[in-house]
C-alpha cells in the first residue's frame, strides 16, 4: 500500500481582511502592484505644475527639504512657509470629486486615508509649533493656473525679483522668453 505524504499544519498568518461585497479587482495581484509600484512620491504633476508656476513668478525654493517639519514637497528657507502639495484621492480631499474610496477592499483603503490625514494634521501642526507657515495646494487647484498664482502670491508675498513678473500660464514660459524665436530666447 502506498501511503499520502503526511501534511503538516504550518501556521498561517492572514495579511488580508476577509473579502467585503464589492466588484472584485478587475487587475490581477501583480498587475496591481506593479501599477501601485509605479505611483511616485515626489515630482508628481501636480508638483511640477506649482514648481513651474512658482519659478514663473520668481520665487526660488528647496525640494523634499528634511529641515522643515514633515519635509514639506516646497520650503521658503528664509521666509520660513512651506507648501505641501497633496493628491485629492490619497489625502482625500473633501468635497472633491477625486476624492473616492475604492469599491474593493474598502475598509483597507479608509484605514489607509484616515492615517494619511492624521500624518496630514501631525505635519501641518508641528510647521505651526516650528515657527514655518504651511498651505495645502490639492491637486484639482492646479487645474487653473491664473488662480493658482495669484493663492501662492497671496501666500508668499513679493519677490526680490525688481520689476513686473510677466507669466505667460498658457505656453509655460516665464520672463525673457520669446515664443516667436525658434529656441524660445528673446
Amino acid at each position: 500500500m502506498h501511503e499520502a505524504p503526511q501534511q503538516t499544519a504550518s501556521p498561517r498568518i492572514l495579511l488580508t481582511e476577509p473579502c467585503e461585497e464589492a466588484m472584485p479587482d478587475k487587475l490581477t495581484p501583480e498587475a496591481r502592484s506593479a501599477h501601485m509600484g509605479r505611483i511616485k512620491r515626489a515630482n508628481t504633476k501636480p508638483e511640477l505644475i506649482i514648481r513651474k508656476v512658482l519659478h514663473g513668478l520668481g520665487y526660488r525654493f528647496r525640494l523634499q527639504w528634511k529641515g522643515a517639519p514633515g519635509r514639506p514637497d516646497i520650503a521658503f528657507t528664509s521666509r520660513r512657509k512651506v507648501i505641501f502639495v497633496h493628491g485629492c484621492f490619497w489625502h482625500q480631499h473633501e468635497g472633491c470629486r477625486l476624492a473616492h474610496v475604492p469599491e474593493t477592499r474598502r475598509s483597507f483603503w479608509q484605514a489607509k486615508f484616515d492615517r494619511n490625514r492624521a500624518r496630514d494634521a501631525r505635519d501641518f501642526a508641528r510647521c505651526r509649533e516650528e515657527g514655518w507657515e504651511p498651505i495645502i495646494i490639492w491637486e484639482c487647484e492646479t487645474k487653473d493656473r491664473s488662480a493658482l498664482a495669484r493663492r501662492l502670491q497671496a501666500f508668499l508675498g513679493a519677490t526680490k525679483f525688481r520689476g513686473p513678473v510677466i507669466l505667460d500660464l498658457v505656453s509655460g514660459l516665464g520672463r525673457g522668453h520669446d515664443r516667436n524665436q525658434p529656441n524660445g530666447v528673446g
